[in-house]
């Protein structure tokens, strides 16, 4: 009896044919995760600084403040400075917006009074990280030449029930950009809603308000290329007269 060596090849020929076509489970390797962002150097050695001058100074001379940062805070996405006069954290006015690195900045005050500052380091991810605050001692003989920043940087706020109306006109030279924030209470400058950011120098909004019956206070601000921000508010939006 012969043995059917011819079937026995073509069932095997088959097999393998079979086998090639049946398609092969594809396993690519998951991308690793990014590398966590390691913890700010600088603030790490602001926060065991034994005293905030080592973080930085403060220095009056008539209306204008002169603030030496002392430590390198790169990378980060910029460095506030902000004051009031009052030393407490609840009310307080950004001032400087100064790019990372940057290691002075002349500040200029409104009045002879006493004021109050911070330094707060903004992360490239994560909240900020405030320093201070320092004291700088009120102008008692009257040196510094202040100026009245509503006269050269003007805005208008009135409201009805449904919105708020506001007109800037502020000088185009140096100025980066315009934001426009309000809030519905002012125990503190916190969590306020940005209404506009605008490149425009001068330019009008209208403002819709979520309540027709609350109060509403607004703050403009003009960051300028040198880092220094000209902020006025809180204003209450007040109905026009009739």
């Amino acid at each position: 009896m012969k043995t059917p060596t011819l079937h026995i090849s073509i069932i095997t020929t088959a097999i393998l044919l079979g086998l090639a076509m049946i398609p092969c489970a594809s396993y690519s390797q998951a991308p690793n995760p990014p590398a966590p962002e390691p913890p700010n150097a600088g603030v790490q050695q602001a926060l065991s600084a034994a005293n905030i001058t080592d973080i930085f100074t403060a220095t009056r001379n008539g209306e204008a403040v002169n603030i030496t940062i002392k430590i390198d805070f790169t990378p980060c996405d910029y460095v506030r400075i902000i004051r009031n006069t009052t030393g407490t954290a609840s009310k307080r006015t950004m001032v400087g917006r100064l790019a990372p690195g940057l290691a002075s900045y002349v500040d200029v005050l409104p009045d002879a009074k006493p004021y109050w500052y911070w330094l707060q380091v903004v992360p490239r991810k994560g909240n900020a990280v405030s320093f201070g605050p320092i004291r700088v001692a009120p102008d008692t003989n009257k040196t510094g030449n202040y100026s009245d920043i509503s006269t050269i940087y003007k805005w208008t706020l009135t409201r009805t029930h449904q919105q708020a109306a506001i007109k800037w006109n502020f000088p185009g030279e140096g100025l980066q950009f315009v934001e426009i924030l309000r809030k519905t209470n002012i125990s503190n400058y916190g969590n306020r809603n940005m209404v506009v950011k605008t490149l425009e120098a001068a330019g009008e909004a209208l403002d819709a308000l979520p309540e027709a019956d609350a109060d509403y206070w607004y703050w403009i601000a003009a960051t300028l290329s040198s880092g220094r921000v000209i902020t006025q508010g809180p204003i209450k939006a007040e109905y026009a007269e009739e």
